[in-house]
């Protein structure tokens, strides 16, 4: 994103400005900001939820809905992301437990990052990553209009951290 494997700059808005992160992980949803590639410690906070949350609240609709279905955590990640799930043949529509799930969370890490950042109108982006971030990505943008989710989110972080630590060499 900013750097590349080599840990040189590789896009100097993102390196040189005021960055939002959230970082939407299993449990938790991490938010900081970033100023020239350094964090801003007191603009940084934590919500305790995240993608795991809304597997849960699918699984527990599924165990009153479709209680002969047994789906592995894996398996409801992935029915939770296609929005449906087929119990006996029959597609079984998830967008609305989904949705239900989602919205609530989405808007309690909005305001935590609303206490953090007001509108977001002084930070040149907002980055969203994180496990989550594709659950949570549209949510996100409907609030920070500067906000999207970037490449590969599983994995963003321990990519940026490597090209990072290339940059310290």
């Amino acid at each position: 994103m900013a750097l590349d494997d080599n840990g040189r700059i590789m896009n100097n808005d993102i390196a040189h400005g005021n960055i939002g992160v959230i970082d939407i992980g299993g449990k938790t949803t991490n938010l900081l900001s970033v100023r020239r590639l350094a964090e801003i410690a007191r603009e940084t906070s934590s919500v305790n939820l995240g993608a795991w949350d809304v597997v849960r609240q699918a699984r527990e609709f599924l165990a009153v809905e479709c209680p002969e279905l047994d789906l592995r955590d894996h398996e409801i990640v992935e029915a939770i992301s296609q929005r449906q799930v087929r119990y006996f043949g029959e597609p079984v529509d998830l967008s609305p437990i989904v949705e239900a799930a989602i919205a609530p969370m989405a808007e309690q890490v909005i305001a935590q990052a609303s206490q953090l950042w007001n509108s977001g109108a002084r930070l040149d982006a907002v980055l969203v990553t994180g496990g989550g971030a594709h659950l949570f990505g549209a949510y996100l943008q409907e609030y920070f209009r500067h906000a999207y989710v970037v490449d590969d989110p599983v994995f963003a972080n321990v990519v940026g951290y490597y090209r990072f630590a290339q940059r310290l060499k």
